[in-house]
Parts: structure tokens; sequence; C-alpha cells
């Protein structure tokens, strides 16, 4: 009883605590953590604001060709989160709890706190308490002071992460193939529902619509049944009560419609398609009422990297995609520097090329700036891998503000293996 915890946080933030168990004198069965009412004075936060997750531990070996230079070995990290209740169950059915805690073991469990936009300010307190077998083994005490302020409900921000739906079906076992099922359809609000509760959105390569096209080119026959019915609920706000402020429109990766490879000449007829494939991505989207404030494509991966000699043909689909959209879509390119300019007009930055001075100047030309996040151990903040510093990913949206950027591309949620957990 002699213990605390003590938190600080704003109306409508979400703050978070971990607590670490341990049976030191033998295993416990039915193991769970509960926390009661946070009460001050003048006003009582209900119980139903706290939600717990079983932290469950995932073994790592470090691969020696991108992980030479890391800090740590192989071993037990705590990574996914466990709700203790079904989130998506009007019965709330158990999930993570109750557990079994085994000896010489730490089992962290987490904690989330939402604090009401109609808390007032002030000092709380709540009790923490730990059960095992029925009977209560532990407990302590939990301070929560709120802040005389609230967070805005949207964000000015934009923070987007790659989700890549073959390692997502792979991973939780679903059905394969970019068809539409509901079971994957759930899974996928699922995601973007989480996603949103926690600051960003999912970007999407997959799915897409079915298309084709004839030997000039153009757009012979698309098909949008699947893609509206995976995606109509999160453009149309209905999934997440706003629109995405942000949506990468569903063109393929180069190279593209009618080429083998990004080494050959880009052809009328690619352009073409890729003119007359934008305008219907765009007639398709105000059709259906879909005013998302930002539309990119992004449809060139890394130039400096990957595409190497091809600056002239990346220009011409960039001036195509705007042309076919009549300039409702940006062209977004994540790379090193400013490529382009003039026909790109949406960039995603390494950290260690990100010069203030030069990306102000492109935003005032009207262009969109956002900083990119990878595996990259030199830009100083690696924020992908499982046992990375968790400070990392916080200072982001810190440097962000800072340098006045426009949002954040983190790569990646889910380049899983076939067994994740």
């Amino acid at each position: 009883t002699n213990k605390q915890l003590a938190l600080t946080g704003a109306r409508g933030e979400v703050v978070a605590f971990q607590v670490i168990l341990r049976a030191e004198g033998g295993e416990l069965d039915n193991v769970s953590v509960d926390c009661g009412d946070f009460k001050s004075p003048q006003h009582t936060i209900p119980a139903k604001h706290t939600a717990f997750f079983r932290e469950l531990y995932v073994r790592l070996k470090p691969d020696p060709k991108y992980m030479a230079r890391r800090w740590y070995t192989e071993a037990e990290y705590p990574d996914a989160l466990v709700p203790f209740k079904d989130p998506y169950d009007s019965a709330a059915r158990p999930v993570g709890a109750p557990f079994k805690l085994s000896t010489q073991k730490n089992q962290p469990v987490w904690a989330d706190v939402q604090i009401p936009r109609d808390a007032p300010p002030g000092r709380y307190t709540a009790r923490l308490t730990v059960n095992a077998g029925g009977a209560r083994v532990a407990e302590a005490l939990v301070q929560l002071t709120v802040w005389d302020f609230e967070l805005p409900e949207s964000w000015k921000l934009n923070a987007v992460m790659d989700l890549y739906l073959t390692n997502l079906t792979q991973g939780e076992g679903l059905p394969g193939g970019s068809g539409f099922t509901e079971e994957k359809s759930a899974f996928l609000k699922r995601y973007d529902q989480m996603a949103f509760a926690h600051g960003f959105y999912n970007m999407y390569w997959w799915p897409r619509p079915e298309y084709s096209f004839d030997a000039q080119g153009s757009l012979a026959k698309i098909d949008w049944t699947d893609y509206d019915k995976y995606f109509g609920d999160i453009l149309s706000g209905k999934l997440l009560g706003v629109v995405p402020p942000c949506w990468k429109m569903p063109l393929p990766e180069f190279p593209n419609f009618t080429k083998k490879s990004w080494k050959d000449e880009v052809t009328d007829a690619s352009l073409t398609s890729y003119r007359e494939y934008s305008q219907e991505m765009a007639e398709h989207f105000e059709k259906n009422g879909w005013k998302i404030p930002l539309l990119y494509v992004y449809t060139i991966d890394e130039p400096g990297n990957l595409y190497k000699g091809s600056a002239e043909s990346i220009l011409r689909i960039a001036d195509a995609v705007r042309q076919g959209s009549k300039d409702r879509f940006k062209f977004f390119i994540p790379h090193g520097e400013t490529v382009g300019v003039g026909h790109v007009n949406f960039w995603a930055i390494y950290p260690s090329d990100y010069k203030p001075a030069k990306m102000a100047a492109r935003q005032k030309a009207g262009d969109v700036i956002w900083f990119y996040q990878g595996c990259h151990e030199w830009q100083g903040l690696p924020v992908v891998y499982i046992p990375d510093y968790a400070l990392a990913m916080r200072l982001w949206a810190w440097i962000a503000w800072k340098y006045d950027a426009d949002g954040m591309f983190h790569w990646a949620s889910t380049y899983w293996g076939s067994e994740p957990y």
C-alpha cells in the first residue's frame, strides 16, 4: 500500500503506465489487474476509462545484414499488447486476462487511462489491485493530475504507417490474396480504429480496384466493388467519426501498367494509363463524396536508391498523374532530397537530409513536406525495431513541430514474417 504511481495529462489525452508482475514464491493462477475510479474532491473519472493489456514476449535474434551495429542481443522482448477485454465485443469477453504468472519471469501489464474531456483539473487518486485465485495479493495507489487545458480533437500533424496486407493476413491467419472477405475487412477496420486511437493512420498498397488497359494504354475496365467495401466506411467518416486528413490513392508501384521494368523508357501508352487511371480515381472519390483534404499518389519509392537513371521518366509520370487528376492529387516521393521540383509536389525527407530553410521554401511554394523514418540506423532515432528506445517515437512529433513539418511517414507497421507472434 506504500507504492504509488504518478501520472499527469490534459483533458482528452491518453496517459499510460506499466506494472511489472513477478511470482517469487511459486506460480500464481487466475492473475488479473484492476483499477478503481479516479476520484478527486469534486469529480470522479469512472474505472471504465482505464484499459489493461498483457504484454507478450517476442524472441528476437539480430540479423547481421541489418543489425550489425545495433546494441541488443538475442533475447525475449515485450511487444504485443493483448487487451484484458475484447474492445470490439459488446459483452467485453476476456482475452488477455486472467493469466498464469510464472516464477522467475517478469510479466509486464500495460495500462491506458483516457482522461475525459469534461474532467475538471486537479489531482485524482485510484487504487490499483493485483488479484490471483480470487484473492488480492498486491495493491498500489495511482495519482493522476489533470492539467487545466484540453487537447484538440483533431491533430494538425499527419502521421501514417505502411500497412502491408499480405504480411497482415499471413500473421493473423487470414485468407490470402486481395479479394474481399468479411473477416479480412473486419480486421482492417479494427487496425484503422486502433491506429486512429493512437494518433496515426494506415497507408495501404493493397487492396486496389481491379482494372485493365488496351494496347494504347487507355483504361478499358475498372471494378471498385471490393475497394469500396474495404475502405468506404473510413473514407466517408462513418468508421472513425471523422474523415482521414490524408489518403494514399490506389495506384500501383512503378514499374507500372504497361512497363515490364523501371529500366525501360516510359511509353506514351504508360502515360495514357497514368492519366486516365488518375482521372478515374479522382472522379470515383468525388462521386462518393469522399472529401479527403490531402490525396496523394505514391508510386515511386526512393528514386535515389531504386530508380537511378530514371529521373526523366519519374517526372513524366508525375506530370501525367497531376494532369489526369486535374491537380487533385499530390505526387509523393520518399527520398533524401527534393528531386523534380515543379513536377513532384509532396516530399518525405530523411531526417539527416532535412534542411529547414529549403523545406520551408517548398512549403511556401505549395508543396507538402513530411519526415520519412524507417530502419536507417544512421539517422539517429531508430523507431522501427521492437527493442529500440521508446523515447525515439515520442520525439518525432516534437521535432516535426519545431521545424514545422506537415507530417511523418513511418515505415512500417506490419512488415512481418509469417509468424509475428
